[in-house]
């Protein structure tokens, strides 16, 4: 069951960094004010939810505080997104997956067979494979740049599972999680009045309801790939959730061809030369093939 729900919510977190690609560079505005103007319509879902949801659950401060570690991954990914092509951004999730391995080998007392690991060494090969052959930047800065998106996303995804081991419900578990991780985008900002000033001047050749929806949409898609990333890590074990969602990259260069060809007032970052397709297909083949071993564990 794991396996599908995070094949689903890694064609919706794909979906997310093309079209997050493609606002960045139409309106080459700041992480900051990217998020916080999306970080508006998740407050409002947010209310809504409270008025529905069961949220008196343990370890709430634990929770919220290693969220707001989401809120630091996220504006260092916008960042990234303005020098980087969106398939080799994603490598930080191949790192990423290393270290939630580790952290699964360590404290959650994980294991795999030998199909798993097999698999996870065939994806992980692809994915790094893709990311670092034609980088445009040196790579000892893209090297840098991906460890540091990748720890900064770490505690978010090792919080999430620890509550999931702890007995948090679902439900409470994704309200609290986006509380830590969007409120701060939205109340952060605010609280400075140098960042007050920025946000002012910066997005007000912008505001209309057409610039609201836009960027109302990555947030609305967000929750529901953050629900079924939950759903998989209550089913399934860290390790390989997080190994079997660098399938990601792949789906990352089929949308942005699709946004290029489709979409021309919306075009992601993403090279997509003969040279730079091939390499991704070979990657991709690799991928799958370390996929197709994780499924038949299953």
């Amino acid at each position: 069951m794991w396996f599908w729900l995070i094949l689903g919510s890694a064609s919706l977190w794909a979906l997310i960094e093309v079209y997050a690609s493609a606002l960045v560079h139409r309106y080459r505005l700041s992480s900051f004010s990217f998020l916080w103007i999306q970080s508006c319509t998740s407050v409002l879902l947010l209310l809504t939810l409270a008025a529905f949801l069961p949220l008196r659950i343990a370890h709430i401060p634990v929770i919220v505080v290693f969220a707001l570690s989401g809120y630091l991954g996220d504006l260092f990914f916008y960042r990234l997104l303005k020098h980087l092509d969106i398939s080799i951004v994603n490598a930080g999730w191949a790192l990423l997956a290393l270290l939630l391995s580790a952290v699964g080998f360590l404290f959650f007392g994980e294991s795999w067979s030998f199909p798993e690991t097999a698999g996870a060494v065939l994806i992980l090969s692809g994915v790094l494979m893709l990311s670092f052959f034609h980088a445009h930047v040196s790579f000892v800065r893209t090297m840098g740049s991906l460890v540091c998106m990748a720890l900064l996303y770490a505690p978010l995804y090792v919080v999430r599972k620890w509550a999931l081991m702890q007995g948090v419900p679902v439900p409470a578990l994704y309200f609290w999680l986006f509380i830590g991780r969007d409120v701060p985008a939205f109340i952060c900002p605010l609280l400075l009045p140098s960042k007050r000033r920025f946000l002012a001047s910066e997005l007000s050749p912008f505001l209309s309801i057409r610039f609201f929806l836009l960027n109302a949409f990555p947030v609305l898609v967000c929750y529901v790939a953050e629900y079924f990333t939950i759903r998989a890590y209550a089913t399934g074990p860290i390790s390989l959730i997080s190994v079997t969602a660098n399938a990601q990259p792949f789906l990352v260069i089929a949308l942005a061809w699709v946004f290029i060809r489709s979409f021309p007032h919306l075009v992601p970052k993403e090279l997509l030369t003969w040279q730079s397709v091939s390499i991704k297909v070979v990657s991709f083949s690799i991928v799958f093939l370390g996929l197709a071993l994780l499924a038949s564990s299953q």
